[in-house]
């Protein structure tokens, strides 16, 4: 994949078969952002899993960690849409 883990645990589960239509380097970048920020704000000796697979016609990527968590506050500034 990315090189992603820093020397961490890094679990990853793709749905085989998988396939996403777009931009291979704009794809990857958000992949580094969210596993970089999951590694970033999760305690040292904590896993980040990486899950992706079909629902319907589109593509699910999760991302799970250990971390606090974004605080509600910040949530319309993050998720807002462009």
């Amino acid at each position: 994949m990315l090189g992603l883990s820093h020397g961490r645990e890094l679990r990853a589960v793709v749905e085989p078969y998988l396939r996403v239509a777009g931009d291979r380097r704009l794809l990857e970048r958000v992949l580094d952002n969210l596993v970089g920020n999951a590694f970033k704000f999760s305690p040292a000796d904590a896993p980040v899993a990486v899950r992706a697979f079909a629902r319907g016609a589109e593509a699910v990527v999760e991302v799970e960690d250990r971390g606090p968590g974004i605080p509600a506050e910040e949530h319309n500034a993050i998720f807002q849409g462009n």
